[in-house]
């Protein structure tokens, strides 16, 4: 980012520019929604029982994690997803979040995968899991729908847009009670609701979030 060449014990980024990028410090600690003042926001105290417990994002989806986001999922970037995932299983091994029986990476329909050749999401998993010791499970979950972007849609049509997006395989799911959801950024928390809806109704008790960004949704 700098042009600062890298010590050799560096990845990606010198020390400056990643101890620069925006942390998702003081956010909700149920949503993780960014600048919070680290208490529960308004809308976590007003809303109705969600099937996530809680959502943990490492950074603000801001300049430049929203450029190196972008880089890696369209540019085939996949050093830039063993960085940000080493870092954020760093984040949560420190802030000692709960273990999950396994990590759930969201899915792409199967003609977005062709198209863009990998999951960015079950990459950032992979990294994850080799950091934690919690294993990835791809395998119970299918995305059934080719949904068009969520770019550009409002709250209210991003729900309406993923809804029924996914299916989970039940008798896949018995070995578990308490997994965690891997995505790449929560925008409005459409999708990664809509697939633990389905993780519950297949009898999953507890249901986490993690990902490497939160955006501010307006």
């Amino acid at each position: 980012m700098c042009g600062t060449q890298l010590d050799i014990r560096e990845a990606l980024l010198c020390a400056d520019c990643g101890n620069g990028l925006p942390s998702n410090t003081g956010a909700c600690p149920v949503c993780a929604t960014p600048g919070k003042g680290g208490i529960i926001c308004a809308t976590c105290l007003q809303s109705q029982k969600q099937p996530i417990k809680q959502i943990f994002c490492a950074y603000r989806y801001e300049y430049p994690v929203s450029q190196l986001i972008q880089h890696m999922k369209f540019n085939s970037r996949l050093d830039i997803a063993t960085y940000f995932g080493k870092k954020l299983a760093s984040l949560a091994i420190q802030q000692n979040t709960d273990r999950p029986d396994c990590i759930v990476p969201v899915p792409l329909h199967p003609s977005r995968l062709r198209e863009r050749g990998f999951n960015q999401s079950l990459e950032l998993a992979r990294i994850v899991a080799n950091e934690t010791g919690v294993p990835v499970d791809y395998m119970i979950c299918d995305r059934l729908l080719n949904t068009a972007t969520q770019t550009g849609l409002s709250a209210r049509q991003r729900r309406r847009n993923i809804k029924g997006a996914f299916k989970v395989n039940k008798n896949a799911c018995s070995q578990y009670r308490h997994v965690t959801i891997f995505d790449d950024v929560v925008t409005t928390g459409s999708t990664v609701n809509e697939l633990a809806r389905a993780l519950g109704k297949a009898g999953i008790t507890q249901i986490d979030v993690w990902a490497c960004a939160r955006a501010s949704f307006v």
